[in-house]
C-alpha cells in the first residue's frame, strides 16, 4: 500500500496498545529485534487498522541483509479466529463457574431448610410433645387416686383425651414438616407410608436406597403436594410414583 511505503511500521500499525494507550517504538520489541539483528517470535500481539481499530496477530522477524544493509523480513497471522474461539472459550468457563455457584447456593438453601425442618420436629418432640406426655402421666396417677370425686374422675377423662389428642395432632404437625420415617428408613419407606393415607390406591416404584438428606427431603415434598393435587383436582382413580438414579440425577415421577 503506498500509504505504508517508507513509513516506519511501529508508527503505522504498532503505535498504540488494545486499551487506547500510546506504545513507544523504544518499548517495541520488533524495533528492538529490528536494530539488533536478532530473530524474534511473538505468539500474540497486537496491530491497528488504518480505522483505528486493533487486531490480533502472531509475528515472526528474522534478519536479512539485502544490498549489504540489514533489515528484517517479517512474518505475521491474523489471529482473530483464535481470540474469538478463547475468548468464546472464556466465557463458558465464567457461565459454568457462575452455573455452579448457582448449584451449590441452591443446595446450601435446601440444606438449610431440610435442618430447619428437623430442627423444629426435635423442639417439638423434646419440647412440647415431652410435657404432654408428662401432663398425661400426672393425670392417670390423679384419676388412679382413691379418694377422686366421680365429677372430677370425668374432668379428668377429658382432661386425658384432650392431651392424648394435642399429642396425635403434635405427631401429625411434625410428620408434615418432616417425618421421622424419612429420617430413619429413607425415601422409599416415607414415601409408602405417606401414600397409605391417600385417597387413591397409590403404586411405589421407589428403590430401597439412601441418598443425601436434602434430597431426599426434597423429593418426598414433591410426591406430598403432587399426590394431595392428585385427589384435589385430577380425579384419578389411581396414581404411580417412581424414581429411577442415574449418574448425576434422582429422577421422580408422579403419574395418574
Amino acid at each position: 500500500d503506498d500509504e505504508l511505503i517508507g513509513r516506519p511500521s511501529h508508527d503505522s500499525v504498532h503505535y498504540k496498545h488494545t486499551d487506547g494507550s500510546p506504545y513507544p517504538a523504544e518499548d517495541c520489541p520488533i524495533t528492538h529485534a529490528t536494530l539488533r539483528g536478532e530473530p524474534i517470535r511473538i505468539e500474540r500481539d497486537w496491530w491497528v487498522r488504518k480505522d483505528g481499530s486493533m487486531v490480533p496477530i502472531s509475528i515472526h522477524c528474522v534478519p536479512l541483509e539485502i544490498d549489504g544493509r540489514m533489515g528484517t523480513a517479517m512474518t505475521f497471522h491474523d489471529q482473530t479466529v483464535s481470540v474469538q474461539v478463547e475468548d468464546e472459550r472464556r466465557r463458558l468457563e465464567v457461565e459454568r463457574a457462575r452455573l455452579g455457584e448457582v448449584h451449590a447456593s441452591r443446595a446450601r438453601i435446601v440444606e438449610a431448610a431440610d435442618e430447619q425442618r428437623r430442627r423444629v420436629v426435635r423442639d417439638l418432640h423434646d419440647g412440647a410433645q415431652a410435657m404432654l406426655v408428662r401432663v398425661v402421666l400426672l393425670l392417670q396417677l390423679a384419676r388412679q387416686a382413691r379418694e377422686v370425686p366421680d365429677e372430677v374422675r370425668t374432668e379428668i377423662d377429658e382432661a386425658l383425651d384432650n392431651a392424648r389428642s394435642a399429642i396425635d395432632a403434635l405427631r401429625e404437625l411434625a410428620r408434615g414438616i418432616h417425618p421421622g420415617t424419612l429420617t430413619r428408613r429413607g425415601l422409599a419407606a416415607a414415601v409408602k407410608h405417606l401414600t397409605e393415607r391417600a385417597p387413591v390406591p397409590v403404586t411405589v416404584e421407589i428403590a430401597a436406597d439412601r441418598y443425601p438428606a436434602s434430597v431426599e427431603s426434597a423429593a418426598y415434598f414433591v410426591v406430598a403436594e403432587a399426590l394431595t393435587n392428585v385427589a384435589k383436582y385430577a380425579g384419578a382413580s389411581t396414581a404411580l410414583v417412581t424414581a429411577t438414579r442415574t449418574s448425576r440425577h434422582l429422577v421422580l415421577d408422579v403419574d395418574d
